[in-house]
């Protein structure tokens, strides 16, 4: 007679950060995928992963890098094309809001903290 094996129930627990984090990553032309809050930051990265895998059909085992920013005191963010930037803080009077690209509505906003980059394996 054949035996079932059970799966564990238990629910890992996790200590949660002092500090709110976004998860993004890029998976080119346009499409990229994020996780936010509070717990470890591998948590959130295989949760961008895994949500950029199930959406844009991604191939299994392939190597896709994760950007970690520090969200916590930053009330509306945004992706520029190039990195995370806090669209509450852009500055009128910079060099980069007077002569960069005119299509880019977050030009002069300053790039929000870069805490970690982490490599997943979809």
């Amino acid at each position: 007679m054949a035996t079932k094996s059970k799966k564990s129930t238990k629910k890992i627990e996790y200590d949660q950060q002092e500090r709110e984090v976004i998860a993004f990553c890029w998976v080119g032309h346009g499409q990229y995928t994020w996780s936010i809050g509070y717990e470890p930051n591998i948590i959130h990265a295989t949760r961008a992963v895994r949500k950029a895998k199930r959406d844009f059909s991604l191939k299994g085992w392939q190597v896709i890098p994760v950007s970690i920013f520090d969200i916590e005191d930053t009330e509306h963010w945004a992706f520029d094309g190039g990195s995370i930037v806090d669209a509450d803080k852009q500055d009128k009077e910079s060099k980069a809001y007077k002569e960069g690209d005119i299509y880019n509505p977050y030009r002069g906003c300053p790039c929000l903290k870069k805490i970690a980059e982490l490599e997943v394996v979809s």
